[in-house]
């Protein structure tokens, strides 16, 4: 009967994998663009021959336009009239990858390039074969060179004639990237004869806004080069070179981008000549800077895509065949009024094509086409914007095309492992119906929070109720007996309550002050180290103590000490390369200050080397299985993954560890005393066994998801955290960033999913019931059926939430499809809930369960 349940939850797995890709498929489609590239001949004269294209990755439009930036020059040349500036909207997802694809076909980009945006390698996304203004550049014959952000060479294969590319994910680098693109500017200002488009991509901004967020100490220094940069490239213009300074996207509050957030979607956008200083194409006279605003709005606004068409106007090129940008109306002073019009009705003519391949007359674009229509007599500028800014709303957001036979098929494989699991559960707890109901309401509850937009962006509020009412039943239930018996529970509940006030998160309170920030406070630095240092001492005990238990007492120590120090010392490192305030003992203990290549290759050998000694001590202990001494194997490792998350965690919430450490002594302690040393039910072998179980289960469940946000993590793309994506990475490979990003936003969930099996394992628990059942029952081969019975059933809750967890985020997508807040809140949730399902759940919970079952309880 085990292995039969065994089967069927490696089964439900398969059917939760299947679901994910199935529905993946039907919900994620490409959407339908027009074929091959825009023939027809531009018959007005080209303003400008030549365009400087400079993109300052995550330049939100504060760091340009505010009072609060840090570029004199820039603002010197919008008060001459010399640049005209705009803050353009960044359609979400707001990641680099989908939004250079906006910005050069003028399409708005699937949300599935998101999730390309990781992966450097990728070729999948290219846009070789689909028209652009580079696409319409080459096939007349200009010239492209291009520096910087290696996406763009990834998006446009052959396109170049000159290029190098920087790779765009090592976030720790904000110097020397940007460095390997400053370097081509003298060379190419001098043989200017070689390329009619010069496009130069900067990172290093972006990277200081993931290391250390918008008010870095980084960031003003970081701007003066951007401004500098700008005022060099303008200087070497003549009349026939127009220059483009832009953000592909902005930033939030705390340097991540992704969602959609007023800072993430605004971001600033300049075009720039000396021709424009006597053109006079504003009727009144822009200044700079204003004052800071949290709306992010600064001069006039555009849409991102809008470039598209404005750039080919101003250089004589074709609009690509799907664009969906509108000219901006400031341009038009460049042309003619004769040709203002021609240059209107190539969009408009271009923009209809789009809306006939979409859209009949009969449909709700009816009102779309009458604008249309009026075109053809004596038609106005006004006219021509009245239908581009209607077919560009209509067509912006006209629905995708989905498979909505693919998305009912993973729906419906989803609901079937939800049936499974829930049968399989409920069969597993018949001994224990008041918990097992009470489990069943917390899974309802969540699936009913999934079907509204603001209970998804606050998830986190709906854990933290969840889990402290979960807690204060046990709490109820514990101390029934024997009121001291429930004491511990209080602490359970203190230190939850300090997970929760760790850091903010979501949407609507994540500017409140939370205990992350009262430790980044000026003055606060030296009790955020102690707080480090004791954490570091609590992790290196029980890696001596547990890690390195099977080696000679002396060895152990030192081993211990060395890994502990090499952790230690890479996380100082990196606090102080990232602008971090760190104590002078602690920055003289590792030889800093230094030059910064020295310091970048010191943190990749310090945390190459504690991975190293990690490794090496998980594969020892491993390897050295013997007898009963396998029942200790996942409290000993879980000391070493202790280590190993602390090293991938923001130093902020390191001390967030010593917390999981006494909530996990408590938490030990309050199940004892409750549910074991007092119980009535001892003689009651089935039910105990199950109350039990499922009272550690549930718990831990509930622990993972409040860690997860506890960490600052939350529905949104934009929390994505990249900082730590790279240690000890020196050549980019896939396979090790993409770990080491899943381990560093996971890190809660991997800590007490492994705490939940240490749980049901270790010696005091073990022999506090399961061997004390056996003595009742005289049965000495009790404990091993009951502990593998026990690591059934913790799969089977597991499975139980995995299931009618990604059954109702699916259901709620497709429901939803046609929702306003659909790729901006629904469908990232889709995308964190694939990683919980298939990674979380499917391959450290269950696989992870399901190897011990197999390799270390089979003859204990």
């Amino acid at each position: 009967m085990l292995w039969k349940r065994w089967t069927l939850a490696v089964t439900i797995v398969v059917l939760q994998l299947a679901a994910v890709l199935l529905f993946a498929r039907g919900f994620l489609p490409s959407r339908v663009l027009l074929p091959g590239y825009t023939e027809s001949r531009v018959s007005t004269e080209a303003p400008f021959q030549k365009a400087i294209i400079m993109v300052v990755d995550a330049f939100r439009s504060d760091f340009a336009f505010s009072d609060q930036s840090n570029c004199p020059q820039l603002h010197k040349r919008i008060n001459s009239g010399g640049a005209i500036p705009f803050t353009a909207h960044s359609t979400p997802p707001t990641v680099t990858l989908p939004r250079i694809k906006g910005l050069t076909t003028g399409s708005t980009p699937n949300f599935l390039d998101a999730v390309l945006n990781i992966a450097e390698s990728d070729n999948s996304s290219t846009l070789a074969n689909q028209d652009s203004w580079l696409a319409q550049a080459s096939r007349d014959g200009r010239k492209i060179h291009m520096f910087g952000d290696d996406t763009w060479i990834k998006l446009f294969p052959g396109m170049f004639d000159d290029c190098e590319g920087t790779a765009s994910f090592f976030v720790s680098d904000y110097t020397e990237v940007d460095n390997n693109v400053t370097r081509h500017i003298d060379t190419q200002l001098d043989q200017k004869t070689e390329w009619d488009v010069l496009i130069l991509h900067y990172l290093g901004l972006d990277h200081i806004g993931h290391k250390t967020g918008p008010e870095s100490p980084f960031m003003p220094a970081k701007q003066k080069e951007m401004d500098d940069i700008f005022d060099k490239l303008y200087n070497s213009c003549d009349d026939d070179t127009v220059l483009i300074l832009l953000g592909d996207h902005g930033m939030n509050e705390v340097g991540n981008h992704g969602g959609s957030s007023a800072g993430e979607t605004s971001a600033a956008m300049v075009f720039a000549s000396p021709k424009f200083e006597t053109a006079q194409l504003t009727e009144t006279a822009e200044t700079s800077p204003l004052p800071w605003t949290d709306t992010y709005k600064y001069h006039s606004r555009m849409d991102q895509t809008d470039l598209v068409p404005t750039l080919t106007a101003l250089l004589g090129l074709n609009t690509p065949k799907n664009n969906l940008g509108v000219l901006v109306s400031q341009m038009l002073g460049l042309w003619s009024p004769e040709d203002q019009l021609n240059v209107l009705k190539n969009n408009a003519d271009q923009m209809v094509q789009i809306l006939q391949g979409q859209a009949s007359r009969e449909s709700d674009a009816k009102e779309v086409y009458e604008l249309y229509d009026t075109l053809n007599s004596n038609p106005s500028v006004k006219d021509y914007y009245n239908f581009l800014y209607e077919a560009q709303s209509y067509l912006t957001h006209a629905s995708s095309n989905y498979n909505t036979n693919d998305m009912l098929g993973g729906i419906g494989l989803g609901l079937l492992s939800t049936i499974l699991a829930l049968t399989v559960f409920s069969a597993l707890t018949l001994a224990v119906q008041g918990l097992k109901r009470l489990y069943l309401i917390i899974l309802l509850v969540y699936f009913i929070s999934v079907f509204g937009s603001s209970t998804v962006e606050e998830e986190h509020q709906i854990w933290y109720w969840i889990t402290s009412g979960w807690m204060a039943f046990l709490y109820i239930s514990g101390s029934r007996n024997k009121f001291g018996d429930g004491f511990n529970w209080m602490f359970v509940q203190v230190f939850v309550r300090m997970m929760i006030s760790w850091n903010q998160t979501g949407q609507k309170f994540t500017k409140k002050d939370d205990i992350v920030t009262w430790l980044s406070k000026d003055g606060n630095h030296p009790v955020l180290w102690i707080l480090i240092l004791v954490t570091y001492g609590v992790a290196f005990n029980k890696v001596w103590r547990y890690g390195f238990s099977k080696v000679e007492s002396k060895l152990a120590f030192l081993l211990t000490l060395i890994t502990t120090f090499a952790s230690v010392g890479f996380k100082i490192t990196q606090a102080w390369e990232a602008g971090e305030v760190v104590p002078a003992p602690l920055l003289y203990l590792m030889g800093l200050p230094g030059t910064l290549n020295e310091v970048n290759a010191r943190m990749a050998g310090l945390a190459r080397f504690a991975f190293s000694t990690i490794a090496a001590g998980s594969l020892y202990r491993v390897l050295s299985l013997a007898g009963t001494d396998k029942v200790n194997l996942i409290r000993d490792l879980h000391a070493f993954l202790t280590l190993f998350l602390i090293t991938q965690s923001r130093i902020q919430n390191i001390p967030l560890f010593m917390v999981y450490y006494f909530l996990e002594i408590f938490l030990r302690k309050a199940t004892n005393r409750s549910f074991i040393f007092s119980s009535r039910d001892i003689y009651q072998t089935e039910a105990l066994f199950q109350k039990l179980v499922l009272v550690l289960s549930v718990s831990t469940l509930l622990l993972e998801q409040v860690s997860f946000f506890s960490m600052g993590n939350s529905n949104s793309m934009a929390s994505i955290d990249l900082s730590n994506a790279y240690n000890g990475v020196t050549l980019y490979q896939i396979e090790f960033v993409g770990v080491l990003t899943f381990v560093s936003n996971w890190i809660g969930p991997l800590y007490w999913s492994t705490a939940g099996l240490s749980f049901l394992l270790e010696d005091h628990v073990r022999n506090a019931i399961f061997a004390k059942i056996a003595e009742k029952n005289n049965d000495v081969k009790l404990t091993t059926k009951l502990v593998q019975q026990a690591l059934t059933l913790r799969v089977y809750v597991v499975l139980a939430f995995s299931s009618v967890a990604i059954s109702a985020v699916m259901i709620t997508c497709f429901f939803l499809r046609e929702h306003l807040f659909i790729w901006t809140v629904f469908s990232p949730k889709l995308l964190y809930q694939f990683v919980w399902t298939v990674l979380q759940f499917a391959l450290v919970d269950v696989i992870l369960s399901s190897i011990f079952v197999v390799l270390v309880y089979r003859s204990v």
